[in-house]
């Protein structure tokens, strides 16, 4: 008897918002993970927005970036707020599923997953909805990447939500969901995050000067915040400083930074998106960044101390309290008290071997591999 026409072989489909995004590069780390242990195992990443509309994924990701930069109060306002989430979660209903509901159906009849892990919200409502309407068989497993959850996470046909802390898990059991769906696993990064390289080699690869601290500046994939002021404000120091400011996709902010190179006396390299920022930590004394969740999980990985502003509301403002509350990094509230933050810090041994001791009561290494053995199991 001839057998072969059954397909056997296991699939999981990643669903994420955009490209450049941290969603993306948790995604990877599962993805990466799940296929180190079982190599059998067929993935598959789709960026959400772009695949419903390459057109409307424009559009959306413009306005957000407008409202992130402009009017980040109107984003703070309208993050986890209950009336909005009521009265909006219709209208998401209407609008999205007519663009959407018809693609995703496609795509699932086609590659059939065995399960969908959701590391943003947007695709883990869709899915959810999906999976109501049609009746389908789809397991879902959301993938929190932020230290504090929101109400557009809530669907009540997630399986499993993996999430960063005990705190996390609690306000997931007041907002209605059972103790065995969720999973406190920490938050995945690529593993090459904790592993450690020898500084001197990657000082020389870099073109690095071995005399002078290093500080590392980061704007997150969109080079957000005030990498030109802080880089201004700290080359006045009567302290040494050298530089490194790495801008993402922003291309105006690389040529600010690029002309102030000429202008101050400090070593200062530009950098667009990249993909070495673990080797960026590793030679830096120093991270001046926004409180973006995969970033501060790399860092405290990584073992840097770190200085949080905080210019993007919702939930970076939460990942901002958390690590301030848990005295895991120091705050700079005002731009211009930032000379004085540094200097206090990196004078300071103590105050670092403190951060760096209080984040490993929340980090987990391993956290991209305990959760593809979760998403392995239940599959």
């Amino acid at each position: 008897m001839k057998i072969g026409m059954i397909n056997l072989q296991k699939k999981v489909l990643f669903l994420y918002s955009t490209k450049f995004s941290g969603h993306y590069h948790a995604a990877e780390a599962v993805s990466k993970a799940i296929e180190e242990i079982d190599a059998s195992i067929k993935t598959l990443k789709v960026e959400t927005i772009s695949f419903i509309s390459p057109k409307i994924g424009k559009i959306i990701h413009k306005a957000y970036l407008g409202m992130i930069k402009k009017t980040s109060s109107i984003y703070d306002l309208l993050w986890d707020n209950q009336r909005v989430f009521r009265s909006t979660n219709r209208l998401k209903e209407v609008l999205f599923d007519r663009l959407s509901k018809d693609r995703f159906k496609e795509l699932f009849d086609e590659f059939r997953p065995d399960a969908t892990i959701c590391t943003q919200a947007f695709p883990c409502g869709i899915i959810s909805r999906l999976k109501r309407d049609y009746n389908r068989e789809i397991k879902i497993i959301a993938v929190i990447t932020d230290y504090d959850v929101h109400s557009y996470w809530i669907y009540e046909n997630v399986d499993y939500y993996m999430v960063a802390t005990e705190d996390m898990k609690i306000k997931l059991n007041k907002k209605g969901i059972n103790d065995r769906k969720i999973k406190v696993t920490g938050i995945p990064v690529k593993p090459i995050f904790k592993l450690s390289k020898d500084k001197d080699k990657l000082r020389k690869k870099l073109n690095i000067d071995n005399g002078l601290p290093v500080i590392l500046i980061i704007g997150g994939s969109y080079g957000l915040g005030p990498l030109y002021d802080a880089v201004k404000i700290l080359s006045e120091m009567k302290e040494s400083y050298q530089f490194l400011v790495v801008c993402g996709k922003n291309e105006r902010m690389i040529k600010k930074i690029e002309l102030l190179k000429s202008q101050i006396s400090n070593p200062l390299k530009c950098f667009g998106y990249i993909d070495n920022i673990d080797e960026l930590m590793e030679v830096s004394n120093l991270l001046i960044t926004k409180p973006g969740g995969i970033t501060i999980t790399e860092a405290l990985l990584k073992g840097i101390p770190m200085i949080i502003y905080n210019i993007v509301k919702g939930q970076e403002s939460q990942n901002y309290r958390f690590l301030i509350k848990e005295g895991m990094a120091a705050e700079c509230k005002d731009i211009n008290r930032l000379k004085e933050v540094v200097r206090d810090l990196l004078n300071s041994d103590k105050k670092q071997q403190e951060f760096i001791q209080k984040s490993k009561e929340y980090i987990n290494p391993d956290a991209a591999y305990d959760i593809a053995d979760i998403i392995l199991k239940s599959i």
